[in-house]
């Protein structure tokens, strides 16, 4: 039998379908044997007669037999009436696959799945201690129901969004390593001494609570710690883009953090007990945060930039300071020359809440400037009226 001039006229013909119809192939009377030479190449490992999605979403593949199908890195995105016995696919092997419609029908004993997206699939049941290497790195577990313990399972960059049953002793998991894994759904019962939490999101999660100084490194880097309880101090901590909203307990001192960085940091639900000074906070949020009080002229480099002033208590002079980007909406005792800010520069700003002592003569830089809520315009108008009075004079 020639497949490829059948393989041609299948998609002749599939053309033709209307918006949304498939073609149901088990439904066209031929046996599996020919469907499956149809379909798939004749190998032992299959692969679809074509790459071209298109197609390959014109026909509904309730019935046809998946065995020994090569599911590496392959979408099943868009193609309906999928069963996948994973016993059986070809070497084991889902890693990086896209499941979405896909339903499982057996056991991921020995399965390779790392890298799997199992979003919008049905069936999957996952026994952490059966699969390969117990390795869960990347995978996605939106719709899985997980089995079994996570004792030396690589979790690594993983989400658990979506996933159910997911309970973690961080101190049983591979290499108390939980970096960059986003925990969503997950059930902590264990302390988090000596695991390794960097990137990581707790959003979502449950039974979480650490001390800063027993975490490996004292790392928090990036981390968003939604739901997090702290019961310890954060002296030479990493706290450099973490994300604190959400969080309960945290009392930190800017003074005793790691190399007093802050860059980035959202400090929402924080408490501050030290100062500011020589503490890095370019692009810190301090929206929802206690206790900020800045003397400008004493921070790191004297750099405000991008920094959400919110909430924070201005001490002292911006003569020199960086302002490019700065958010002064909602702090108090923001009094600014704007002939003495570092390069007369105030792009981007939003100028909310800021009292200015002195006009915008000399080139001051305002593109992008946001002067609403500032005394900008009153400025503005003291400074007409006195022109005008000054005119009228000499014209008299």
């Amino acid at each position: 039998m020639n497949f490829e001039e059948f393989r041609k006229i299948l998609i002749e013909e599939t053309n033709n379908l209307k918006e949304g119809q498939k073609l149901r192939l088990i439904e066209t009377g031929y046996s599996q044997q020919f469907l499956q030479k149809l379909i798939f190449n004749d190998s032992k490992c299959k692969y679809f007669f074509t790459d071209d999605k298109d197609v390959l979403e014109r026909f509904d593949y309730t019935n046809i037999n998946f065995d020994n199908f090569s599911c590496d890195d392959f979408d099943f995105s868009n193609l309906i009436g999928i069963k996948i016995n994973p016993q059986k696919i070809y070497k084991k092997n889902l890693c990086r696959a896209k499941c979405d419609g896909v339903e499982f029908i057996d056991s991921f004993d020995g399965v390779m799945v790392e890298g799997t997206d199992f979003k919008g699939s049905k069936g999957v049941k996952i026994n952490p201690q059966r699969i390969y290497c117990k390795s869960l790195l990347n995978t996605k577990c939106s719709d899985v129901e997980f089995i079994g313990p996570f004792d030396e399972a690589h979790i690594q960059s993983t989400n658990f969004k979506g996933s159910k049953g997911a309970i973690i002793n961080p101190q049983t998991i591979y290499n108390k390593d939980i970096s960059s894994t986003i925990l969503d759904g997950v059930e902590f019962i264990g302390t988090f001494n000596g695991v390794k939490i960097g990137y990581a999101d707790f959003t979502g999660s449950k039974g979480v609570r650490i001390d800063p100084q027993t975490v490996y490194n004292k790392e928090l880097i990036s981390c968003k710690l939604n739901g997090v309880k702290f019961i310890g101090a954060f002296d030479d901590a990493w706290i450099k883009k973490a994300d604190f909203t959400g969080s309960v307990g945290a009392k930190i001192n800017p003074q005793t953090i790691y190399n007093k960085n802050m860059y980035g940091v959202k400090c929402k639900d924080v408490k501050f007990v030290g100062s500011f000074d020589d503490v890095w906070i370019k692009n810190v949020d301090f929206t929802g945060s206690k206790g900020v009080k800045i003397n400008p002229q004493t921070i790191c480099e004297r750099n405000l930039s991008n920094v959400v002033c919110d909430s924070v208590e201005f001490t002292g002079s911006f003569n020199n300071v960086y302002l490019i980007g700065t958010n002064f909406k909602g702090s108090k005792g923001a009094v600014i020359d704007p002939q003495t800010i570092f390069n007369r520069d105030l792009s981007n700003v939003i100028c909310y809440d800021v009292e200015f002592t002195d006009t915008f003569n000399n080139n001051v830089k305002t593109i992008g400037t946001d002067f609403t809520g500032s005394n900008f315009n009153e400025l503005l108008t003291l400074n007409q009226n006195f022109r005008n009075k000054i005119r009228k004079l000499i014209l008299n």
